[in-house]
This record gives structure tokens, C-alpha cells and sequence, in this order.
């Protein structure tokens, strides 16, 4: 890619799928943070900020994505599959499956709801998943859509074998795009405070980070990168959280200039 060459980062300011998920309002805040502590770092590839879907450059899919609650993952998605027939893999980094299956799109819903939309077009793999943050239902709602679930222990155990798994994803489907969800609270509380549900358990903030660094390697220019459900109002006097965030937004940029 062009050191020349813009990428996008739409921001969505909006809480209200949290809310209506019985979470803790101010994710609507996150982005803005996030964005203050990018700001503070040294990048070469130019960043344009959007704030509406509509207004990304025609064909845009190597972006970045700050939403509030995960539920703002469901409108780009949507946005990309109703318009194009391109086979997409979503991997969403995430204790919860965010399957349950409403009427009403929260963010405990989108994931669901994309799969029942576009089966033939997605592929989901759930990874970092913990029995105890979703109920029975929601875990057979994530099997009855035909979703691949690597559990949290399964991951910390063995990061070489998720590599091998990342590898082995792309060998038997080639896909045309790749987007990759990060739920903030997928981060143990030890690293993330900052979430309206802190994790009992979640994984260390390298062990997430080379993850993601791995699918760059695997899938490079296909790719695109969601963060979720940062909370800044619960954030401490560091803003470890918000620096984590953003220097996972910094990786991405800098894999979009090498690539």
C-alpha cells in the first residue's frame, strides 16, 4: 500500500444497543479516546475519520472501526454483504457470542443476526468464548448457525496452534475480505477496566495482540479491523485501556503500509 493512501476510521458515538443490552452508558465516549491516544503516536499512513457509513469512500473495506456497543458492528456488515457477493470471514475476539437471538438489535444480538442474513456469503469464528459468560441458549444459537468457536482456555494454552488454525481457515476457504471484532472486554481485568461487563477471566493484552498480528500475516491487505465496548467513564488515570486500543489501531495502520 501507498504511504500516499488514506484509510479510513469511522467512528460510531452511539450507546444505545449497550443500554437496551442492560450495560453501562458511556461506550459513546470510547471512540473519541481512542482516537486521542492514536493521535500521540508517530504513523506514516494517512487516517480520514468518518462518522457515517455513507460517507466512506465508494469500495472502502480496509478500515478501522470504533464503535460503542458491538452492536454497531451489524450496519458495516450489513453495509458490505447486501452490496457485494464477496465471501467474508468475521472473527470476533470476545468472551460472548453475541447470539441471542431479538427482535431488537443490541449487542448482545448482531452476530446472530448477520448469520441469519447472510449464511451463503459469512463465515463466523468465535474466539476467546467462556461458558460462563453465555447461557446454554446463546451457545446453541451460536452451533445452529454454523459458527467455529475457539474457547478462551483453548487459546491461551496454545497461540501456535490458533496460528495453525488461522492458516488452515484461509486454506479451506479463500475469502474476499476478513473482518476482525475486538470486544474490549475479551482482555482480562487485569489490562481492561474500562468495559460495561469487566471479564471474570479474558486473556492478556500480547496474547491479543499477536493474534491479530497473525491474521495480518495470513490474510494482509483482505482485512479490517472493529474495536467495541471500550468504556472511557470507567477508565483509570493512565488510560491503559484507551492506549491498548489504540496501539491496536496503530498495528493496523502500520500492517496497511507495509503490505
Amino acid at each position: 500500500m501507498s504511504t500516499s493512501s488514506t484509510i479510513p476510521i469511522l467512528c460510531t458515538f452511539d450507546d444505545s444497543g449497550v443500554i437496551a443490552n442492560n450495560g453501562r452508558w458511556g461506550a459513546r465516549y470510547g471512540p473519541q479516546t481512542i482516537l486521542n491516544q492514536l493521535q500521540k503516536l508517530n504513523f506514516a499512513p494517512k487516517t480520514g475519520q468518518f462518522s457515517k457509513i455513507e460517507s466512506l469512500p465508494d469500495k472502502a473495506e480496509q478500515l478501522i472501526h470504533l464503535g460503542a456497543g458491538h452492536n454497531d458492528l451489524f450496519p458495516i456488515m450489513d453495509h458490505w454483504l447486501k452490496n457485494s457477493s464477496k465471501k467474508r470471514l468475521l472473527i470476533n475476539l470476545d468472551p460472548h457470542t453475541d447470539s441471542r437471538v431479538d427482535e431488537q438489535i443490541h449487542s448482545g444480538t448482531p452476530i446472530a443476526k448477520l448469520c441469519q442474513l447472510y449464511s451463503q456469503q459469512l463465515r463466523v469464528w468465535q474466539i476467546g468464548i467462556e461458558t460462563f459468560a453465555n447461557s446454554t441458549q446463546t451457545l446453541d444459537n451460536a452451533e445452529k448457525l454454523s459458527q467455529k468457536i475457539s474457547w478462551r482456555h483453548q487459546w491461551q494454552a496454545n497461540e501456535t496452534q490458533l496460528r495453525k488454525w488461522i492458516q488452515e481457515e484461509t486454506n479451506e476457504m479463500d475469502f474476499d475480505h476478513v473482518f476482525i471484532s475486538v470486544d474490549a472486554d475479551v482482555l482480562s481485568s487485569a489490562h481492561m477496566e474500562a468495559v460495561s461487563a469487566v471479564s471474570y477471566h479474558g486473556v492478556g493484552f500480547e496474547l491479543l495482540r499477536n493474534t491479530i498480528q497473525s491474521c495480518y500475516q495470513v490474510f494482509g491487505q483482505k482485512v479490517s479491523l472493529g474495536i467495541y465496548e471500550y468504556n472511557p467513564l470507567y477508565e483509570n488515570l493512565s488510560c491503559k485501556g484507551a492506549k491498548q486500543m489504540a496501539l491496536l489501531c496503530y498495528d493496523y495502520l502500520i500492517n496497511c503500509k507495509q503490505t
